[in-house]
C-alpha cells in the first residue's frame, strides 16, 4: 500500500494556479507535478472557494471567531436557563 503524502500549501498553490489558468488540461497538470488528477480538481476548488480569506485581515477573522464563540455561549446559557426553570418548577411542585 502506497504511504500518503504531505504536500506542501506552495506546491498545493502552485498547482491550483496551474488549473486556474486553464492552458493545461487537468490530466497534462496532474502529469506535470506526479499527482492524482482529482487532486489537482480539488486543490483548484478549494482555492476559489476559500481564496477570499486571503484578503481578510486576520482580526477581522479572530473578531467572527470570537463572535460565534460568543453566540453559542450565549444559546448554551438560554438552553440551561430554561432546562433550571423547568426543573425549579417541577421540584417546587
Amino acid at each position: 500500500m502506497k504511504k500518503l503524502q504531505r504536500r506542501s500549501p506552495e506546491l498545493k498553490m502552485e498547482v491550483a494556479i496551474e488549473a486556474i489558468k486553464g492552458e493545461l488540461s487537468i490530466a497534462q497538470i496532474a502529469g506535470k507535478f506526479e499527482i492524482h488528477p482529482k487532486q489537482v480538481t480539488d486543490w483548484r476548488d478549494q482555492l476559489l472557494s476559500e481564496g477570499l480569506s486571503v484578503f481578510i485581515p486576520k482580526t477581522s477573522l479572530r473578531r467572527t471567531k470570537n463572535d460565534l464563540e460568543k453566540e453559542d455561549l450565549l444559546k448554551k446559557i438560554g438552553e440551561l436557563t430554561v432546562e433550571v426553570d423547568f426543573l425549579k418548577k417541577k421540584l417546587s411542585h
